[in-house]
């Protein structure tokens, strides 16, 4: 069980870290300990998007941010910072990024031989209620912001170690 989390954790930092460094344009610096961890915004600040891996893993993947930074990553996202941003806009891309995210984890923990598949991202701001407890949470700055990610689903405890990881 060691072992897969370990697969787990260098899987999922990896995803997150390529993504945010290609999407956003900022070094991604992974938190290790929970000193190191600031208190989250406050609830009605936090925008959540969500996406549901259906095969060969069931799970769900949640992104979240502080509304603030969701703006600029909607700005880095569509190369736009002198056009108004709407809150749509926001949302699409937290989705688009927490897709990317989701679908380079997957592609370092499904055998070659294997597809995986996506459900469509959802994405809202406040509160999200979770009845389960998270698989793993990875919590990283980049550049002055924080971005939490938890990856929910017991089949993911499955995995084999010997798995392919394929981190590109």
């Amino acid at each position: 069980m060691e072992e897969n989390q370990d697969l787990i954790q260098c899987s999922l930092e990896a995803a997150i870290s390529k993504t945010m460094e290609c999407m956003a344009f900022e070094e991604v610096m992974v938190m290790q300990s929970e000193d190191e961890i600031p208190v989250f915004v406050a609830p009605e600040d936090v925008l959540w998007a969500g996406l549901t891996m259906k095969m060969p893993y069931r799970g769900q993947l949640l992104l979240e941010i502080a509304q603030d930074y969701g703006l600029l990553l909607a700005e880095e996202v569509y190369g736009e910072s002198d056009l108004e941003i709407s809150d749509a806009c926001i949302r699409d891309a937290l989705a688009e990024i927490l897709n990317t995210i989701a679908g380079r984890f997957l592609n370092a923990v499904v055998p070659s031989d294997q597809v995986f598949q996506l459900g469509l991202p959802s994405t809202g701001h406040g509160e999200l209620t979770v009845n389960s407890k998270p698989v793993r949470t990875i919590v990283v700055n980049v550049g002055e912001h924080y971005l939490s990610t938890h990856l929910f689903g017991e089949s993911f405890l499955n995995l084999s170690n010997s798995a392919p990881i394929n981190l590109e």
